[in-house]
């Protein structure tokens, strides 16, 4: 077995831990790259009962031991896990949570073999906060182990990266992210639509899955997919429905607009319809991919890109989105046959 229990589709980082921990070569720093949503934190929690697993016979934890079940509930005063407050509107790790850090590292651990230090979405420390970070990591304690985490690699600084161990985590598959979702109780509908949005991020398929997100990305896509040029004035109505949507959301509607709009020019293009994400809507996607050529369908996906650009600075969102929805609305008629929701 490469990989840790209940760790699915990380078979390479999690041998490349087990190897480490079977060798005794454990580095001081580890820092976990990948897609948010994958699994990344899961490992490092997996990796930390290792290390401090009551039995040392097997790489893998026991699960079961007092370490490892205080561990799973982080309850363990020797395995510290830091992260940025969700609540903010850019969140962040302060200076003052690093330092707090960096006392204990001098102190041996209270009960376990090793302190695991896992500091999620790393990226969100701090200058100060990395500064202070990078000293510790340039001194390291033979007695502590750091697990960064994060999504955004080359946000963080240079330094920090080069005294750390990268372990890439790639995007989880399909099946697996399917597999999950099951075992997570979501319809085996919902869950193929969700695994095939996720980009391999169970977390979002989860998101999507339980927030009601692949209901508001279904309508807004067939409802720009219906824009008919007998109706002038639907693109207008389109986008004031849309005018006092959080510009967070609407980012990740056109997000989802641009996927529906690369299936189009896949279909255009011949691609299998395996390799589509928009399954639900797979009927749109061919009706529409008979009336945009690949090249018209990549330059709607251009614009849409050129308007979330836009929304992240000062603009009147209304104005953008009508002349978005014009942009994307058909100039001629079409064959196209009324779109099933």
């Amino acid at each position: 077995m490469t990989e840790f229990e209940g760790v699915v589709g990380h078979a390479r980082p999690s041998g490349i831990l087990l190897s480490s921990l079977t060798a005794s070569r454990v580095h001081h720093a580890y820092l976990f790259a990948g897609l948010a949503g994958i699994g990344k934190r899961m490992v490092a929690v997996r990796f930390a009962q290792a290390l401090n697993c009551a039995d040392q016979r097997d790489p893998r934890p026991c699960g079961t031991c007092t370490h490892c079940t205080r561990i799973a509930r982080e309850e363990h005063p020797d395995v510290i896990v830091i992260e940025p407050d969700r609540s903010k509107a850019r969140p962040v790790i302060k200076i003052e949570v690093v330092r707090n850090l960096i006392r204990q590292v001098h102190f041996k651990p209270y009960e376990g073999n090793r302190r695991v230090i896992i500091i999620d979405d790393a990226e969100t420390v701090n200058e100060q906060g990395s500064n202070a970070l990078l000293k510790t990591l340039e001194e390291p304690s033979g007695e502590t182990v750091f697990v960064l985490i994060t999504a955004a690699l080359q946000s963080l600084l240079p330094t920090i990266r080069s005294r750390c161990q990268i372990v890439r985590f790639a995007p989880l598959d399909r099946a697996h992210v399917m597999a999950a979702l099951a075992d997570a109780g979501v319809d085996a509908d919902t869950a193929k639509v969700a695994a095939a949005f996720s980009g391999g991020s169970l977390g979002d398929a989860l998101r999507l899955a339980t927030e009601d997100g692949l209901a508001a990305r279904r309508e807004f896509a067939l409802d720009v997919a219906a824009l008919r040029p007998a109706d002038p004035m639907g693109p207008l109505q389109l986008a004031g429905k849309h005018a006092r949507t959080s510009p967070a959301e609407l980012l990740h509607l056109l997000d989802s607009l641009k996927t529906f709009y690369r299936d189009v020019a896949l279909v255009g293009a011949g691609a299998a319809r395996e390799r589509l994400v928009n399954v639900d809507v797979e009927d749109a996607v061919v009706a529409l991919s008979a009336d945009l050529t690949v090249d018209e369908a990549i330059g709607h996906i251009a614009r849409i890109g050129e308007a979330q650009q836009a929304l992240t600075g000062y603009v009147d969102q209304r104005l953008l989105l009508e002349e978005l929805m014009l942009s994307l609305s058909p100039t001629k008629s079409t064959h196209v046959q009324p779109i099933q929701r």
